[in-house]
Formats: C-alpha cells, sequence, structure tokens
C-alpha cells in the first residue's frame, strides 16, 4: 500500500482513480504480477498481489512513480505526492491471506466513506461478488478458489465472510495493546508502528502518546 504525504487525497476525481487503474494494469503486465484484491481510497490504496519473480520493488517503483508524474502534470503540483517508501506485508499462511482479502474489502467503511462495502466502487468487492465488471488486472478465479470450486457457491461464502468481519469490526476495533503486544525491541516495534498507522489508520499523534515517543520519531519511522 502506499498513502499521500500527510494523509493528503492522492485520488481527487473519478478520472484519477481510473488512470490509476491504466498504470496499475501496465505494470501487472509488464512485470507479470498477479493481483487478486485491490481497494482504491482517498488518500491510499491498497493491492494484494503475488509476484513471481523479486521485482515486487522494482514494480511498485513504477505504479508510483508514474502515477505521481501525471498527478502533478494534471493539477500542476510538485514535490512528493506520495508518502516514502511503499508498505508491504509477506502473506506468510492461508489464515494471513484471508484476513487481508476481508480487510481490503472492508477499508471503505473503516474509513467512513460507505456503510456497506459493495456501495464503494473503487475496490474489489464488487467484481469478486459478481455485483459489477471485472478488471483486466484482477484475478477473480484465484479468489474464489479459495471459497469453492464452484463460483456461485464462492462468491456466497465470500459475501459471508466479509460480512463476518464487517460484524466484528463494528463490535471491536484493534487496539494498540493488541497491535504491539510482542514487539519486544525496536526492529518489531516499528513493524507494529507500519502495522497500526498502515493498517488500523492510527494517527501519529495517537502512536506517539502512546508509545511515549516525539511525533517525528514516529514520522522518521513510517518515512523508513
Amino acid at each position: 500500500m502506499s498513502r499521500g504525504t500527510l494523509k493528503q487525497k492522492i485520488f481527487l476525481e473519478n478520472d484519477d482513480r481510473l488512470s490509476f487503474f491504466g498504470t496499475l494494469f501496465g505494470v501487472i503486465s509488464r512485470y507479470e504480477w498477479s493481483c487478486y484484491t485491490y481497494c482504491l481510497m482517498d488518500n491510499h490504496y491498497h493491492l494484494l498481489v503475488e509476484t513471481h519473480q523479486a521485482n515486487l520493488s522494482e514494480g511498485m517503483h513504477k505504479l508510483n512513480s508514474d502515477y505521481c508524474n501525471r498527478f502533478n502534470s494534471k493539477y500542476g503540483g510538485v514535490g512528493h505526492v506520495l508518502q516514502g517508501r511503499f508498505y508491504s506485508s509477506l502473506i506468510e499462511n492461508e489464515a494471513h491471506l484471508m484476513e487481508t482479502i476481508r480487510y481490503t474489502a472492508l477499508n471503505p467503511v473503516s474509513g467512513g466513506l460507505v456503510r456497506k462495502p459493495g456501495q464503494w466502487r473503487w475496490s474489489s468487492y464488487r467484481a469478486i461478488s459478481g455485483l459489477g465488471p471485472v478488471p483486466d488486472f484482477l484475478d477473480v478465479e484465484y479468489t474464489l478458489g479459495l471459497f469453492s470450486d464452484n463460483n456461485e457457491t464462492a462468491r456466497k461464502a465470500y459475501l459471508h465472510f466479509v460480512a463476518d468481519g464487517l460484524l466484528r469490526d463494528q463490535a471491536k476495533r484493534t487496539t494498540l495493546q493488541e497491535i504491539f503486544r510482542g514487539a519486544t525491541d525496536r526492529h518489531q516495534r516499528n513493524n507494529a508502528i507500519h502495522v497500526a498507522y498502515f493498517e488500523h489508520d492510527y494517527t501519529m499523534t495517537e502512536l506517539a502518546t502512546y508509545l511515549k515517543l516525539n511525533r517525528t520519531t514516529v514520522g522518521r519511522v513510517l518515512g523508513s
């Protein structure tokens, strides 16, 4: 995922999101990635991709630089549109994979943009659930196959899976204590800072207060 500098918007209108899709399709084709889910918010985006070669950094640099150059050219901006290097988390097991799929679908709800994931046009939820067209760069069959070999059954299971997560998230937000549990050294702490900021939308001020750090120190961690 990548977030706008100081959490500023990186998509100002729908044409910006369509432009991003065009860039993403080119990058996925060029670097031979597989894309399983995505979500474009206002000030950040999420991608779940599988790389078949060691080219994630190269592809993300191409994606972000090409989009940001067009963004600045369109709006007359200068400097960095996105905050630092992209953030990535390696999927190491099936449970993590499934939670990432659900998290991406629910991001617009968690961000307060819509009440239900199907109301957000700019995520893969509608395509996976059969409510909307499938972009050329999205591998819907892989994601559905995680739920069932039958597409109709898989779509129903996917809808229930996401709905269960919505109910859970409405009942409880992951606390900072839970996120930082087990972070016993600086490296683990810094990873937890990234997770809290990028995945759970805690602010730098909230993190600095909880960790008893200077806000600038938290900013340096997030920019590294």
